[in-house]
């Protein structure tokens, strides 16, 4: 029997002295010295390339299992794409420690966003923090934050349902009708109670953006059939962004403690939000999400799903999983996960994100059937019934199924032109559903067109349809989601 010996893998990031169980997966490559006289490495063929998930954090390291004794390649890449590699020798009935560090990114100190930050912050580092809090660059007013289930307008002071598909037309053709009479401030607030949460702020000053963690105090939760969907929005004098947020996630308890982070910062007139959700669990699968990355969320999703997913009844992870999953090339058809997508879709009826992953199934991987055709048509509808889903590739997978389903059907075409009247005002960057409203600043302000007197930032074109139909695997049609084709949001202008 061939000696072996093992590798301990550790990834060394200070996320608030928290670690991901389920973090970065990491490739161990077999090499030897290649023939040629190069001196470069080339694949051992003759030894197995293995595959595992390391923990990212300070304390957690991954361990392979025994491997034939020789040098390896070990490999990674974090959310934000850079590339981590190390090279290690195996020796006969020895653990060998491996770390792999990342470049420190002081941008972006202490965020789960890419894993950056590789270090503990120092204490001057501290001391520069306690006496620049509630200190902001150039005179900026702090950032408004409100968090909650119903929205209220600043321009009239009614409230209306941020999940609502209906409720956001109405008011983003009110606005835009009463778009003069914007005051300064932020025109969206959130009421209601936010089931025990509250926010923390720190950064903000010297480079830095600000840091918003929203903190769970207790782990009190009510029922499924009695939660309300939770959003939260951060505005200045640019602009508003408003998140949905993925809470509850679990569907037994959370614990206490930060759950979201949002790194907020203007530049150049725009305000730029970086959405963070805190899993310690599996936190990169979202990491790779919200980056683009899916073939790397895939890696996890594999590696993690029996444990994570199989077994633990928890909708908005499994919903996660089922949007990874369905983004690939050849999923498993012969799993669990068509029957996982049929009770997500029944058995959580708050949930617009089950009827659309289940919808999705159906038209890329049933039997073609007019029969599943007419069922994938049904579920789209209750879709946009139930409300805006949680992640944002549901809200493009939505918009080309009802494509796809609704020819001939003035009624669909109706809910189509609505729906992708209101994707217009979303950030389709991000892994979770959100909204980007610019604030229009008069008749001269620059974000406008003078010919069309029409904000310039809304909709994309036919160049960025093209991109988000690439990343999120979809087929939507040439400039749907620009200003040309969403006459029910705006009226029509002519030159």
């Amino acid at each position: 029997m061939p000696a072996t010996g093992s590798l301990q893998i550790r990834i060394p990031k200070f996320l608030d002295g928290q670690n991901i169980a389920y973090g970065v997966p990491v490739r161990v490559r077999p090499v030897i010295l290649g023939e040629d006289g190069s001196g470069f490495f080339r694949t051992d063929r003759s030894r197995k390339l293995i595959e595992l998930l390391v923990p990212v954090g300070i304390l957690q390291a991954g361990l392979t299992d025994p491997l034939p004794v020789g040098r390896y390649e070990v490999e990674a890449v974090l959310p934000s794409g850079e590339m981590l590699s190390e090279e290690a020798m195996v020796a006969a009935d020895v653990i060998t420690l491996i770390e792999l560090h990342g470049e420190p990114s002081p941008n972006e100190w202490r965020s789960w966003a890419h894993f950056a930050g590789s270090r503990r912050p120092s204490s001057r580092r501290l001391a520069i923090e306690k006496i620049g809090r509630g200190i902001t660059e150039s005179g900026r007013a702090p950032f408004a934050v409100s968090i909650g289930t119903q929205m209220r307008t600043g321009l009239d002071g009614t409230t209306f349902d941020p999940a609502s598909w209906a409720d956001w037309h109405t008011y983003l053709r009110f606005r835009f009708n009463h778009r003069y009479d914007l005051s300064e401030g932020p025109d969206l607030h959130l009421d209601s109670a936010p089931r025990g949460i509250h926010t923390e702020r720190e950064g903000g000053y010297g480079g830095l953006p600000e840091r918003i963690r929203l903190i769970r105090k207790d782990y009190g939760r009510p029922p499924w059939e009695d939660r309300e969907r939770l959003f939260v929005t951060v505005a200045s004098a640019v602009g508003t962004r408003v998140f949905s947020l993925p809470d509850p996630w679990s569907a037994d308890y959370a614990p206490p403690g930060g759950f979201f982070d949002i790194m907020a910062v203007e530049e150049e007139g725009q305000l730029i939000c970086d959405p963070i959700f805190i899993d310690t669990q599996i936190g990169s699968l979202i990491a790779y999400m919200n980056a683009g990355q899916i073939q790397l969320a895939a890696d996890v999703f594999k590696l993690a799903r029996q444990f994570l997913f199989e077994k633990n009844e928890d909708p908005v992870r499994a919903a996660a999983g089922g949007y990874v999953l369905l983004s690939g090339n050849a999923p498993d058809k012969l799993g669990d996960w068509p029957q996982w997508l049929h009770n997500l879709a029944t058995r959580f009826p708050h949930i617009p994100d089950g009827p659309i992953l289940r919808a999705r199934w159906l038209l890329e991987f049933g039997d073609g059937s007019e029969e599943q055709f007419r069922d994938a048509h049904d579920l789209l509808v209750e879709a946009v019934q139930r409300g805006i889903p949680l992640f944002t590739t549901g809200i493009v997978w939505l918009i080309e199924g009802l494509q796809r389903t609704s020819i001939d059907c003035p009624v669909c075409a109706d809910m189509l032109g609505k729906i992708r009247g209101v994707a217009r005002s979303m950030d389709l960057s991000q892994a979770f559903s959100s909204f980007s409203l610019a604030h229009p600043e008069g008749r001269k302000s620059a974000i406008r067109d003078p010919l069309f007197d029409l904000p310039q930032q809304t909709g994309i074109g036919d160049y960025e349809t093209a991109r988000v139909s690439q990343q999120f695997s979809a087929d939507l049609e040439r400039w749907s989601l620009s200003q040309e084709t969403t006459p029910l949001l705006l009226p029509q202008y002519t030159r």
